[in-house]
């Protein structure tokens, strides 16, 4: 890691342990059912028990059947056995490992056109307050954050988790570079959603998860009158990588749905960017949660459950790599 003062080090955390919690905007909103729609499920209501419906009965065998479904589904995502949680760690640790010889590899005698510098820890790593379990570690080439989310409203449904790396320029050139990173996620999850009045026939709620990355650049210190303590000109909004939702519609069946993020591995960079001689930069690593249910959830058939916290399961940054292209540029003053 560049060498910076723990003193400033510590001011830095501080701001941004203050800094507002951000999430993008929903990839999709919903209206709420509004009254009139109530009223008109109220009306037939009354016209099918008068055609000799038994609502109450018709509503018992659709939540036995709510029920069976929900059994299967938590059985499949069952805790992993103690064999299947040492194969992940043991994963883990050959990642890390990996990344490690490629950070040794990455010389100037291998790429003489440029230069890769590896920081193989973040300084720090933030995650949003919300999940009902949360953990965090730092160490080298394997940091990672757990968390799990367990609610049927719509609080405690994710946040952003962010890796945050700093650097300084210590040459006395100007460089252009590529920030680049890789996350890895391993989990599960869960959704299922209220099926509504009479079991969905006239709308219901909705349940969802987005996951989005992002990387962000922030010039601190360094880099001129009025830039200094400000994000980089060019930093990228957050991109979609994975999204869940689920209707509760007994007519379509799929009020629940269930499924793993098995080693998935994403991309976040950020480049070209330009560093004046003796800036430092902080990198943020972002993988955003997103999570929440159309009616604000509540019922005992609205459940959001994501588990990145047990066994090997987690949100794993092993490194952040600065790709520098161009070492010896100048401009005129």
């Amino acid at each position: 890691m560049t060498k910076i003062d723990k003193a400033e080090l510590e001011r830095i955390i501080s701001k941004i342990k203050k800094l507002p919690q951000r999430t993008p905007s929903p990839l999709v909103q919903r209206a709420p059912i509004s009254k009139h729609r109530l009223a008109a499920a109220k009306m037939l209501e009354a016209t099918l028990a008068k055609a000799g419906l038994d609502v109450a009965k018709f509503d018992k065998l659709m939540a036995q059947d709510q029920r069976e479904a929900r059994a299967f589904l938590k059985k499949r995502l069952a805790k992993p056995s103690a064999d299947a949680r040492a194969a992940a760690k043991a994963a883990h640790r050959q990642r890390a490992e990996a990344y490690a010889k490629v950070g040794k590899l990455l010389t100037p005698d291998l790429l003489p056109k440029s230069q890769i510098i590896t920081l193989p820890e973040p300084f720090f790593v933030s995650a949003p307050s919300a999940p009902v379990w949360k953990r965090t570690k730092i160490q080298p080439g394997g940091s990672y954050v757990k968390i799990g989310v367990d609610t049927n409203d719509n609080n405690n449904t994710g946040g952003t988790i962010s890796f945050w790396y700093i650097w300084k320029n210590d040459s006395a050139f100007n460089l252009v570079m590529t920030a680049l990173s890789n996350l890895i996620i391993d989990g599960t999850w869960y959704l299922e959603a209220d099926p509504g009045y009479l079991w969905g026939l006239l709308g219901s709620d909705s349940a969802s998860l987005y996951l989005s990355t992002g990387f962000a650049t922030y010039r601190e210190s360094g880099w001129g009158s009025g830039t200094d303590g400000t994000p980089y000109p060019t930093n990228g909004g957050y991109t979609p990588v994975f999204s869940a939702e689920v209707e509760g519609d007994v007519n379509i069946g799929n009020y629940f749905a269930q499924g793993t993020f098995e080693n998935r591995l994403l991309n976040v960079s950020q480049g070209p960017i330009y560093f004046p001689p003796g800036a430092v930069a902080l990198f943020e690593v972002i993988l955003d949660v997103q999570s929440g249910f159309s009616g604000d959830g509540g019922n005992i058939a609205d459940i959001i459950n994501v588990d990145l916290y047990s066994g090997g399961n987690g949100v794993y940054c092993p490194s952040l790599w600065l790709e520098i292209w161009f070492r010896y540029i100048q401009f005129d003053q």
